[in-house]
């Protein structure tokens, strides 16, 4: 309660500050509009408290069967599990029962395609594709639940095919191996972050250019950069800074590792690449991963719109993938590098002492 407090109400200063900029972003955008108006900010103190306190139940609620469980086991026993490697491939009960949901779901937005095509409406075209663009939180959930079970032999399968036997990216691709639970916390996060940038922005280009192909009297423009910030900005910066917050929280353990290859004579050199090539790694398995959020939303985007009888035009943002996985990157190395710069200047037992005394 009170670190979800401390972290809302720094939402809170966040989102005030920056509700003039964006209201200036939206007069910038909407120059051009002949029945445009400015808007004055209007700031309530009674949003703030009740956003504050929803972030809190939601803290609790999630928090509170995990803390019951932790408080009912021993101490010898938490800390045999803590550092005990987590098994791969298997999914809880709720896991599949969150699976089952989702694919049932999915299913059926598919199977109402062929229904509201049979039975055309005025609003056909515009549901189809707002479910298009349901289509990416869809899936992205779907992922994060079967990550666990296709993290470690997707990220296993694509470092066998580069040909460094360095020992630093074989040590990086070992700790990977090992530590599942921390590459599946790590890349999930990074992955909704490129997913949701090149599948928004690519399917709401193919909307224009399909629209712009089957509609003679419909001219549509491009998104704008700032159209691209006011729709995706705050979705695209909460999922980097789950990436961020995950990766911090991780530290300690990272630099116990660290600390374990400093005893068996890695050099202080060393130790800064190794995790610089587990943020590598972990961009890429995200990055692969994202995949399954944004073929299966031009899918079916491609096939509801040409069922509704329009002419598709696939278009696919290659310039905004590069870039969201370059700031992807960047960022998963800062937040897993630094963290354990710090630790390197202490002796390695003192580093592991300290994780086990944690």
């Amino acid at each position: 309660m009170a670190v979800s407090l401390v972290s809302a109400v720094v939402g809170d200063a966040v989102g005030l500050a920056l509700v003039a900029p964006m209201l200036r972003l939206v007069d910038y955008s909407a120059r051009a509009e002949p029945l445009h108006v400015s808007i004055d900010p209007l700031y309530s103190l009674l949003p703030l408290i009740a956003g504050s306190l929803l972030c809190v139940l939601v803290a609790v609620i999630g928090g509170g069967k995990q803390a019951r469980l932790a408080s009912e086991i021993p101490p010898v026993e938490a800390l045999r599990q803590s550092l005990a490697p987590t098994r791969s491939g298997r999914l809880t009960t709720g896991g599949w029962i969150r699976l089952v949901l989702l694919a049932l779901l999915v299913a059926g937005l598919f199977a109402s395609v062929p229904l509201q095509v049979a039975h055309r409406y005025k609003e056909t075209v515009s549901n189809l594709l707002i479910l298009g663009f349901f289509q990416i939180v869809i899936w992205g959930a779907l992922l994060a639940v079967v990550a666990p079970w296709v993290i470690q032999p997707l990220t296993s399968a694509w470092t066998r095919w580069v040909p460094s036997r360095a020992p630093v990216w074989l040590l990086a691709r070992a700790t990977v191996a090992a530590r599942v639970e921390r590459l599946y916390k790590s890349v999930v996060p990074v992955m909704f972050t490129i997913g949701i940038a090149v599948a928004s922005v690519g399917l709401g280009a193919s909307m224009v250019d399909t629209l712009a192909a089957s509609m003679a009297d419909v001219r549509l423009e491009g998104s704008s950069w700032e159209s691209l910030v006011m729709m995706f900005g705050a979705p695209l910066s909460i999922a980097l800074a789950g990436g961020v917050g995950a990766l911090t929280m991780m530290g300690s353990q990272r630099s116990a590792d660290l600390a374990l290859a400093g005893v068996v004579g890695a050099t202080p050199a060393q130790r800064t690449l190794i995790p610089l090539l587990e943020a590598v790694i972990i961009t890429g398995s995200a990055a692969l991963l994202s995949l399954g959020m944004v073929v299966p939303a031009y899918a079916f985007q491609a096939w509801s719109l040409t069922a509704a009888g329009l002419t598709y035009r696939l278009n696919v943002p290659v310039v905004v993938g590069a870039v969201a996985v370059a700031i992807c990157l960047v960022v998963t190395i800062a937040a897993t590098v630094l963290p354990t710069l710090r630790s390197q200047r202490s002796p390695e037992p003192r580093v592991i002492m300290r994780l086990v005394a944690a």
